[in-house]
């Protein structure tokens, strides 16, 4: 959606109505600013994902492990590495969905100035 629907009307907006001299100093600015855009999103998608794992495993794991004590006489390795597993999983997942939630919003922003990009006409 972003490279369809942002970058290639951003990319004939830059182009279009350019004399033949300023066609390699557009191209080149436009590919910095392509380079930095998808380096810097893909990094704070990572941050996100990061923080919430981070922030919610001790937490979660915590509440779990006071469930299963509440059912279980004992705790056994077997049942504690099973909900660690279970408990990494949620929380990684919590992760992803919130980068996701982030990259969709920000690409929603994005998209309302692309749908006022110019309307020059080509010069020949």
């Amino acid at each position: 959606m972003g490279i369809g629907g942002l970058q290639m009307p951003m990319m004939t907006d830059i182009f279009i109505g350019l004399d033949k001299q300023d066609i390699p100093g557009a191209s080149v600015g436009q590919r910095i600013i392509q380079n930095v855009g998808s380096s810097f999103g893909s990094a704070v998608i990572s941050a996100v994902v990061t923080a919430v794992v981070t922030s919610e495993i001790a937490g979660q794991m915590t509440t779990k492990l006071h469930q299963l004590a509440a059912l279980h006489s004992t705790l056994t390795p077997t049942v504690i590495a099973t909900a660690k597993t279970s408990v990494e999983k949620a929380v990684t997942l919590n992760g992803y969905q919130l980068g996701f939630l982030v990259s969709s919003i920000v690409l929603i922003v994005i998209a309302i100035p692309a749908i006022f990009l110019s309307q020059k006409k080509s010069v020949k």
